[in-house]
């Protein structure tokens, strides 16, 4: 009887722990995976990008990441779609976050997780927009 007790008691402590990595992060493959994780706001020197994940997972993995970037000069705003980017090595088992990459008519905006942005003419490969920002603490 001892033991379907310990036993029974050791299953749900394993559940809570399980339900609080839930709510933080789990690492998949090496990948902090964030169920939570839904809006990350960047501020640069002449934007503010908000990027919102459409996916069941949020942005974990996601294909359909939004972007509206306003600009701090005009005022004026664009908004996207694109996909969160992963650099995985399969030999290891591991994977880290890349950042976020979208695109628009002939232009590709990328945004890696240390904050920078890069806005790039596909066509000739010349950079229209370098700059560095920092991420707001935001929750789901």
């Amino acid at each position: 009887m001892c033991y379907l007790g310990c036993r029974t008691s050791h299953l749900i402590q394993r559940v809570d722990h399980l339900t609080e990595q839930m709510k933080s992060s789990l690492s998949i493959w090496g990948c902090p995976m964030s169920l939570l994780e839904r809006v990350k706001i960047l501020h640069t020197p002449g934007f503010t990008i908000t990027l919102t994940a459409t996916c069941e997972l949020g942005s974990f993995d996601c294909e359909d990441v939004h972007y509206q970037g306003t600009s701090r000069r005009s005022g004026k705003s664009l908004e996207l779609h694109g996909k969160r980017l992963r650099n995985c090595d399969n030999h290891k088992m591991t994977c880290a976050w890349a950042g976020y990459e979208l695109k628009n008519e002939g232009t590709r905006y990328r945004i890696d997780e240390s904050g920078a942005l890069r806005v790039v003419r596909i066509a000739d490969g010349s950079v229209l927009v370098s700059e560095q920002g920092t991420w707001e603490n935001v929750r789901p």
